[in-house]
């Protein structure tokens, strides 16, 4: 059966029904229809909107609609000036900004739009990768 590997979908404001609430995420990733990767991103001209209302606002889509989180791989908040990344379990301490290759200097992004595309970037490259091993694996066992 082929497989179609690396297909990619980024959906902005894409609305959710929980049990009781529905709720639209800001920008959410779909990797071959799963939703790996959730952007909350708050408006940089709001002096009260910070990046850590971007987790807050996490924190109650995990609440409320935490079937979108079932295959999740990364969150990303932003207040359009920091981004910052972490996993489900992550708390604000473990949201870290990007780094380089040294792992001391943080990236600074030029816009949110950079994040974006390096964000959908690799991990487009990511789930190719992982489909090519999967495909891999598969015609070893058929053999």
């Amino acid at each position: 059966m082929p497989a179609v590997a690396g297909r990619g979908l980024l959906i902005n404001q894409f609305a959710i029904k929980g049990a009781k609430y529905s709720r639209r995420p800001d920008i959410i990733l779909f990797l071959n229809g799963l939703p790996l990767v959730l952007l909350e991103l708050k408006n940089p001209a709001d002096e009260n909107a910070d990046i850590w209302k971007a987790f807050d606002q996490l924190q109650t889509y995990k609440e409320q609609i935490p079937d979108v989180f079932e295959y999740n791989e990364v969150l990303v908040i932003s207040d359009g000036t920091e981004a910052r990344m972490g996993s489900l379990s992550a708390d604000t301490g473990r949201f870290m900004a990007r780094r380089t290759i040294d792992g001391v200097t943080i990236v600074r992004w030029g816009s949110l739009m950079n994040w974006k595309r390096w964000c959908v970037g690799y991990w487009l490259r990511f789930i190719c990768w992982i489909s090519c091993v999967i495909l891999c694996c598969l015609k070893m066992t058929a053999r």
